[in-house]
Order: C-alpha cells, then structure tokens, then sequence
C-alpha cells in the first residue's frame, strides 16, 4: 500500500493487552498484511512478557513498540498502564483498540484528516461493524448477519462498513 509519509507521523495506536495470545497473534497477522503504517504501542498487562514472542512472530511490516508492565490486578494497575503508555506517544493523534478489533485503514485515514482540518474537535469516531452468528442483545446499532449464504451474509455485513475508531 502506498501511504503518504506524512500519516505515519500523526498517528500511534495504543493496544492494552490482558491475555488472549490468539487474539493478539490474529490482530498483528491481520495488521501485517494490510501494510498499517504508524507505529503500535503494545501495552501488556497480562502478567506474562510477550516481547521475544511478538519478535519472533516477525511482523515485518509493522513498527512494534512493546511495553510489559507486570500484572493489571485492579483498575488502579491498568490506569497506570494507560498513562504509562500514552506518556510514550509523540504523535498528534492516537487510536486505542483492543486486540480483538479491526481496523479500515482508510476510515483511520479520513479521522486524521478530519482532525487536521477542524482543530477545534479533539477526536474522531467512525461507526462501529458487530459481526454474530446468534440474535443477542448489543450495545451497537447493527443487524444481525443471519442467513445460510454466505455471500449474502458478507454482502449485508459490509453494506454500511464504517471503521471501529
């Protein structure tokens, strides 16, 4: 992907982690191939130091900055976390997402500019896409995906794709 330079400046995404390997291995696979172009800050709470084993999953396209901050055993030790991490952002703008979220780059790319141009906004959020397979109760305003084809399940899903922001 060809990405002005100048987006990779603005922007740093702040990952708090807590656990759940398959998730985290899944999102920075994910991240590695669309190419994201700012720097992640990984700020692990989950009492056990992923750093040799984020090196040796050899993402190759992303710049990995990773942090270890012992155990979140209370809120208390994950606000700490949160501030120690953002206390290593130099960027203008920073993105929190969960190891379990998804990313559209150019919905990432249309909140820096929005940003940019309306300095009197502080942030930015675009829409976000819920996929299930069961009818539950959710926090978000999306329908259910529920079909046997798939083609029309990815079809309706992806009608109104806004980024998670």
């Amino acid at each position: 992907m060809n990405i002005s330079p100048a987006y990779k400046e603005y922007l740093t995404i702040v990952m708090p982690l807590y656990g759940r390997f398959g998730c985290t291995d899944r999102v920075l696979k994910y991240m590695n191939d669309i190419e994201v172009p700012f720097r992640i800050l990984i700020a692990d709470g989950g009492g056990e130091n992923l750093e040799s084993w984020i090196k040796e999953r050899n993402f190759s396209n992303l710049d990995i900055q990773y942090s270890f901050f012992g155990k979140d055993r209370s809120i208390i030790d994950y606000m700490d976390k949160m501030n120690s991490a953002f206390s290593m952002v130099s960027t203008p703008f920073s993105l929190i997402m969960d190891n379990d979220d998804f990313i559209s780059l150019p919905g990432v790319f249309k909140g820096i500019s929005f940003l940019n141009n309306n300095p009197d906004y502080s942030s930015f959020r675009g829409g976000v896409f819920e996929l299930w397979l069961d009818k539950k109760a959710s926090i978000y305003k999306t329908e259910t995906i529920d079909n046997d084809s798939p083609f029309f399940r990815i079809k309706e899903g992806f009608m109104n794709l806004n980024p998670a922001w």
